[in-house]
């Protein structure tokens, strides 16, 4: 391919050719400065473009940002061709970088992603604020700025983007031989039709997020051989555990489908570690500062060589100045924050000052207590089922919350079974703090097989019998005894042929429990076990059901346990109340009158 290119300038190489456009790297001839030229077919563009383009020429000579990638030059070279001039970074895309790690079996460092999100939420809200959100044009504004192939690495290690490039979202419109991996970078109401916004620029921001965190592309759409299927519920994809759950929630917010959902720049400019990664970048841009490229001039007759030379020098001269002036224009840090150290309690800054806790590190707001709290990330995790998160932190593990719970028993009480499973050789046996209370049961100290009988969770009771069946609570009442209480019939039915004939205090069975506290179908499982027993003071499972007024319960144990005295030489139908309970009173008077 012929490719046009100006007097002043060398070419390099070629770095790509496609049947829209291509990318030179070329060198000056005046100041020995690389940088890019790129070159659009026009014959490709539509109306809109072209006007989009027209303005793009006055857009690039008032945006002037750390992080926005300098475009020097927008011209016609010749008939049909548009040719962009912009700065060159020396370390390539980032798309290359996160190949090469995939490769190498490298992740980057949660530090590093942090300082990538603060750059490119800065550049995002430079741009709205010089442009304006009603004059930017989503076709090559809001897409292109969020794609691994368009950010750039520095040496550095900042980053720059910028790729004006004009593109047409895919739709549901679009042939399928013409969609390529970048589609998952596009925001599904994109997809469908809808005006790209700042709400969908954040869906492919997360994208890109989840790609820094995995080396890999998301795989969000279903592209088949007739259709492609965008993502009707909000993805949830998956990043190694070493990451925090700060990340890992953030990433989750920007992938909502909805997009009312999404979380907002401005409110991502505001996170507490984006912040202290802005610190950071702006210390790397004031310990190296960039070579600050001159316009490009116009093209220049050969024959005026020496004027070349005194054109070089001034260039030189100017160049020092530009820099000694940028240099002075950065802003001076209150709280420069450089290379943070991760220890087992916190993030700790090179002053020794505490950053933030990892105990809580990226919990909301309404999981964190003011006082003194006990609650750590991984009974957080527990509570919201959240799997990854839970592996990644067994190190919390023992723990008890403000309430006196363990993971292992928040995860019972929201029927987490997997999270069981990791935590039963960390947290089995231990007991919680406090005094337990549900529904009609309420426990002193009671292990994570108690709560799960006292709430009936059949296959928690299964999973936690073999480790903690032995162990007694302080107040005495067994797992059984719970179940019975609060009438789970699944638990009694699992647990009576274990634990029956076992006495609480005031040496009460679970039959008495049941009849007690009225559970007919509880009382008919039990009967066959231990049935004709008695408490401390001779009271029957029958005398308990009638001094409580449980009809049904009376009925099943009469005809089994009538004529039975307690310690006072009475029967049931002497300690029933005749007036109450009418109804109770003739059924054991038939029995024992």
């Amino acid at each position: 391919m012929d490719v046009y290119i100006p007097p002043t300038l060398i070419l390099k190489r070629t770095m790509s050719t496609r049947n829209e456009d291509f990318v030179c790297l070329v060198r000056s001839q005046l100041s020995s400065k690389l940088f890019v030229i790129r070159g659009i077919y026009l014959h490709s563009m539509n109306s809109a473009q072209l006007n989009a383009l027209a303005q793009l020429r006055k857009l690039v000579d008032q945006l002037e940002h750390p992080v926005l990638l300098r475009h020097f030059k927008i011209d016609q070279g010749i008939a049909n061709k548009c040719f962009v001039h912009s700065e060159y970074c020396e370390l390539g895309s980032l798309e290359l970088e996160l190949v090469q790690r995939r490769e190498d079996g490298e992740y980057i460092n949660e530090l590093l992603i942090w300082e990538y999100i603060a750059q490119l939420v800065d550049i995002t809200l430079f741009i709205v604020s010089q442009v304006g959100v009603e004059n930017m044009d989503g076709q090559f504004f809001l897409y292109r700025f969020f794609k691994p192939s368009n950010i750039f690495l520095c040496e550095n290690g900042c980053i720059k983007t910028g790729d004006y490039g004009f593109f047409s979202p895919p739709t549901r419109h679009t042939e399928v031989f013409r969609v390529g991996k970048w589609i998952n970078y596009v925001a599904p109401e994109v997809f469908r039709g809808q005006s790209p916004t700042l709400r969908s620029a954040i869906f492919s921001f997360g994208c890109v997020v989840y790609a820094l965190c995995t080396c890999t592309d998301p795989h969000l759409f279903d592209v088949g051989e007739t259709e492609i299927v965008p993502p009707r519920v909000s993805p949830s994809l998956v990043i190694p555990i070493q990451y925090s759950l700060a990340l890992r929630t953030l990433m989750h917010d920007m992938l909502k489908v909805s997009p009312k959902d999404r979380i907002t720049f401005s409110k991502i400019a505001r996170h507490k570690l984006v912040e202290e990664a802005r610190y950071r970048v702006r210390a790397k841009q004031l310990g190296q500062q960039q070579y600050n490229l001159p316009a490009i001039a116009e093209p220049i007759r050969p024959e005026s060589a020496v004027h070349n030379e005194t054109s070089t020098t001034e260039l030189n001269i100017v160049s020092t100045e530009s820099q000694q002036q940028q240099a002075e224009s950065l802003p001076t840090l209150k709280h420069r924050i450089i290379n943070p150290v991760i220890t087992e309690k916190g993030v700790i800054n090179s002053h020794g000052h505490q950053l933030y806790f990892l105990r809580t590190a990226g919990m909301p707001k309404k999981y964190i207590q003011k006082y003194k709290s006990t609650t750590n990330v991984l009974h957080y995790a527990a509570s919201t089922r959240n799997f990854d998160l839970l592996e990644r932190r067994l190190d919390f593990a023992g723990g008890f919350d403000d309430d006196g719970r363990t993971a292992l028993m928040i995860c019972v009480e929201v029927g987490f079974m997997k999270g069981l499973k990791v935590l039963l050789e960390y947290e089995a046996r231990k007991r919680c703090k406090n005094i337990y209370k549900y529904e009609r049961v309420i426990s002193t100290h009671p292990n994570a097989l108690t709560i799960a009988a006292i709430r009936g969770s059949l296959e928690f009771v299964k999973e936690l019998y073999d480790v903690e069946g032995a162990d007694k609570n302080p107040d005495g009442l067994t797992p059984l005894m719970c179940a019975a209480i609060n009438g789970k019939l699944d638990v009694v039915k699992f647990l009576v042929v274990k634990q029956s004939r076992l006495r609480s205090p005031g040496n009460k069975t679970a039959l008495m429990h049941a009849a007690e506290h009225g559970h007919t179908r509880c009382v008919e499982t039990l009967c066959a076990w231990e049935i004709g027993l008695q408490d401390d003071n001779g009271m029957t499972a029958l005398m308990l059901a009638a001094i409580n007024g449980h009809l049904g319960c009376v009925r099943q144990l009469c005809n089994m346990e009538g004529n039975m005295r307690n310690k006072n030489n009475l029967l049931a139908v002497d300690l029933v109340n005749a007036t109450r309970y009418q109804n109770i009173y003739k059924v054991l008077y038939d029995v024992e009158g």
